[in-house]
C-alpha cells in the first residue's frame, strides 16, 4: 500500500505519469445550487397568476349575487308601483320594512293614492335600476342586516320618465322597501 497519493495515481496511469497530479488535502469543495433567474421569475409568474385568478372569481360571484339581488329588489319595486297605481295599498303597505312602518301608517300611504300626489303611480309602465350599492350594516340596536341603495328610472305613459331613489334591508331572506322616494316631472302633473 502507498502513503503517497501521487504515486498512486502514477501506479494507476503509468502512461500519463507525467502529466497527472493529484493532491489529496482531505477536504471535498461541494457546488451550492443556483437558482435560475427563470425559476425566480416562474414562481413570482405563479403567485401573480392564482391572486388574479382569485380576484376575478371574487369579481363573478359578486356581480351574480348583485345581478340576482337586483332582479328581486326590482320585483319588489315594480309591485309597489303597480298596487299603487292600482290604490292596493294594503299590498303595497306589505312592502315595507318594520321600521318604515314604525314611522308611516297605512292611512299615510293610502293618502299617497288621493290628490295630485297620486301622479306619482298613475299611467306607470316599468322601471329600470341604473345604480345599486350593497352592504351589510352592523349595529347595536339592530342585528347585522344586508342593506340596498338602489335608484334608477320610472317609465310612464305618454313618453314620461320619472326617477326613484330607495333604500332596502333584507328581511328573512326578502328585501323590505325602507325608503322610497320618486319625482316627477311637471309635465306628468299636467296631464
Amino acid at each position: 500500500m502507498v502513503d503517497d497519493p501521487k504515486q498512486s495515481i502514477q501506479e494507476q496511469n503509468p502512461e500519463n505519469s507525467a502529466s497527472v497530479t493529484q493532491i489529496d488535502t482531505g477536504l471535498t469543495q461541494t457546488k451550492k445550487p443556483r437558482i435560475s433567474i427563470w425559476t425566480i421569475f416562474g414562481v413570482i409568474a405563479g403567485i401573480v397568476f392564482l391572486c388574479l385568478a382569485i380576484v376575478i372569481t371574487n369579481i363573478i360571484i359578486s356581480s351574480k349575487k348583485t345581478a340576482v339581488e337586483e332582479a328581486a329588489i326590482t320585483s319588489v319595486l315594480d309591485n309597489y308601483m303597480k298596487y299603487m297605481a292600482a290604490r292596493d295599498v294594503t299590498n303595497a303597505y306589505a312592502l315595507f320594512s318594520p321600521e318604515f312602518k314604525e314611522v308611516y301608517s297605512l292611512s299615510d300611504i293610502e293618502g299617497l293614492t288621493k290628490g295630485d300626489t297620486y301622479e306619482l303611480f298613475d299611467g306607470y309602465q316599468s322601471l329600470f335600476i341604473q345604480v345599486s350599492r350593497f352592504s351589510t350594516v352592523v349595529s347595536t340596536e339592530k342585528p347585522i342586516r344586508d342593506v340596498a341603495r338602489i335608484s334608477g328610472t320610472i317609465s310612464y305613459k305618454g313618453n314620461i320618465q320619472g326617477v326613484f331613489e330607495s333604500t332596502f334591508e333584507k328581511l328573512d331572506d326578502k328585501w323590505k322597501i325602507s325608503r322610497i322616494k320618486i319625482t316627477v316631472p311637471p309635465a306628468k302633473l299636467e296631464q
